[in-house]
Order: C-alpha cells, then sequence, then structure tokens
C-alpha cells in the first residue's frame, strides 16, 4: 500500500506525513508518496526518507493524483495535505479490511470531520457501510484491482471538485461497491485547504460541474445533484 499526497505547502504536509509516521509507524516512510506541486526545502528536510515526486503545473488534482497511482502501482491511499491521520494504526487496519472484503471493494473512505458527504462522517466505532453515490476525495483506499478496472482519475476535470464524483460513478459502473469505515478517522479540520481555496463543488464558475454534467448527459443542475449526497442517519 502507498500513501499517495498531491501539495504545494509544507506547513501542511509536514504535520500531515508526521501525522502517518506518529499514528501508524507500520507504514514505510518510503511508501509516503508526496507529489510536491512547488514545496519548500523546508518539506523535504522534514520529511527524509519520503518519496516526492515532480507534479505538472499548471495544478490538476486529477493529474497529480495519477502521476502517484502511476508510480505507486499498488493499493493506495489518496489523501488531502490539509488532514492528520487520527486513528493508531489507522491505514494499516484499512489495508486489511479491504483485503479481507474481497475483490467486491471499489473503494473505503475512512471517517472524516468537515466533508461535503455526510454520510462520510464518523457515526460510531468500526462501523462499516456502504455509500450509493460518491466517496469525497479528501481521504479515500483505492485498490489495485479498481484502478486496473476502473482506470486512472479523468484529467479532464482541470478546477475543482467533481473528480471524485466521477471515479465514484465510474467505480460503481464497474459493479464494485462504495464503502465508509469508522474504524479508521482523519481529522480535516485543523490544517487550512491548500488547493480549494475560492473554490466551490457546486459553483459551475469554479468547479468541474459543467464537465461532469455533459460527461453523463445530466440535466439538472449542480445544485440539484449536490443535494441528493445522503444525509447522516
Amino acid at each position: 500500500m502507498r500513501i499517495v499526497i498531491p501539495s504545494r505547502k509544507a506547513e501542511n504536509v509536514v504535520p500531515c506525513v508526521q501525522s502517518i509516521l506518529a499514528r501508524d509507524p507500520a507504514i514505510p516512510r518510503s511508501h509516503i508518496v508526496v507529489i510536491d506541486d512547488g514545496l519548500d526545502r523546508r518539506a523535504h528536510a522534514a520529511l527524509s526518507g519520503v518519496t516526492f515526486l515532480p507534479g505538472r503545473k499548471p495544478f490538476v488534482f486529477a493529474r497529480n493524483v495519477n502521476i502517484g497511482l502511476t508510480y505507486a502501482l499498488d493499493d493506495a491511499i489518496v489523501l488531502n495535505d490539509d488532514t492528520l491521520l487520527s486513528s493508531a494504526g489507522g491505514f494499516t487496519s484499512l489495508d486489511a479490511l479491504a483485503k479481507c472484503l474481497g475483490d467486491d471493494v471499489g473503494m473505503i473512505a475512512p471517517a472524516c470531520n468537515l466533508i461535503g458527504n455526510p454520510n462520510q462522517r464518523r457515526h460510531s466505532a468500526g462501523r462499516l457501510r456502504i455509500e450509493t453515490l460518491m466517496l469525497c476525495f479528501v481521504a479515500v483506499y483505492i485498490p489495485r484491482t479498481t484502478q486496473q478496472a476502473v482506470g486512472l482519475l479523468d484529467e479532464t476535470f482541470i478546477h475543482y471538485g467533481f473528480d471524485d464524483d466521477d471515479y465514484s460513478r465510474r467505480t460503481l459502473m464497474a459493479n464494485k461497491t462504495l464503502y465508509v469505515w469508522d474504524g479508521c478517522f482523519v481529522d480535516h479540520s485543523r490544517l487550512a485547504p491548500t488547493f480549494a481555496a475560492g473554490a466551490r463543488n457546486c459553483d459551475p464558475e469554479t468547479s468541474n460541474w459543467p464537465f461532469f454534467r455533459d460527461k453523463y448527459n445530466l440535466t439538472m443542475s449542480s445544485l440539484e445533484y449536490c443535494s441528493r449526497k445522503p444525509q447522516t442517519p
């Protein structure tokens, strides 16, 4: 398993990676893959042994994630740099769960806070539940089998959002299941966003909504689509 983290802010990626090393020491440093979108030397100096790969400009989330997935050729957790792993052994346990569930697994998201899909918020310890629409890519485990069946992220999504809706939809179309697992929790509330500043997922002026709408011939508005995301039971 590899951890793929696109980043351009040392003040985010350093505590993000340090939380993984502290909470889940079974993960080798070299298996943490940071896609460097303009990091200064502080990040490289503070994170010795971590794998750094150059990102491409201008920044496109899907493209930089794909750089990491193509390098890894393995099960991977795609992780925003503004997250902190809170669960002891969380990512290792998530990897073990995915392997127990088998080939049915499309993706598994750890529970999270401050996230657009309420079904990804923490419910109760250890609970595993199915997601029927999409997983926000704040933190998501993508097995190698899913990558092989579905492909990489769609790099025509060059703005903000809906690249995760698209990949989730393609995963469901491949007859694989989306899960959320409360046994692993990532904190999305303490670090400032790197790439989403000024953008809104449902704003057609700053988001990938037009690409997503046209790709799937949707007739609803972005707000109507976003309102379909499940509410916390």
